[in-house]
């Protein structure tokens, strides 16, 4: 697995021809077809362990809606209340198709790079 950002600031996660057959496990096993097989997507890349990218919920950081989410960086309180976030990226086409699936069948799938709000959590300095 591997990832970049675009120039348009965009997340687009890269599925590497040894890696399609675990992932594909790993969406078999899922609890989640979305949040679930993420946060497991990113644990398998070793990307949430080594604090370069963390699933994240719209309830973590004021949001209203379903889609999966990734940040960058995210920090929170002993009570596991978010008091800060990264970068942020949310796949918007989720009532349409499954990121797991388009990234299993196309090899890449894009995460759309959420511009901060005032009002928003605050981003992390």
């Amino acid at each position: 697995m591997k990832f970049d950002i675009l120039e348009n600031k965009n997340l687009r996660l890269i599925l590497e021809p040894e890696d399609k057959e675990e992932v594909a496990d790993l969406l078999e096993k899922c609890t989640h077809r979305d949040h679930g097989f993420l946060a497991d997507l990113l644990d398998y890349a070793g990307w949430s362990q080594n604090s370069v990218l963390y699933p994240t919920c719209a309830e973590q950081v004021g949001g209203l809606t379903e889609a999966p989410m990734i940040t960058d960086e995210l920090e929170m309180d002993d009570d596991g209340t978010v008091v800060s976030i990264g970068r942020l990226w949310y796949f918007g086409d989720y009532a349409v198709i499954s990121f797991a699936e388009e990234l299993l069948e196309k090899g890449e799938t894009t995460f759309t790079y959420y511009v901060p709000q005032e009002g928003d959590v605050p981003m992390a300095k």
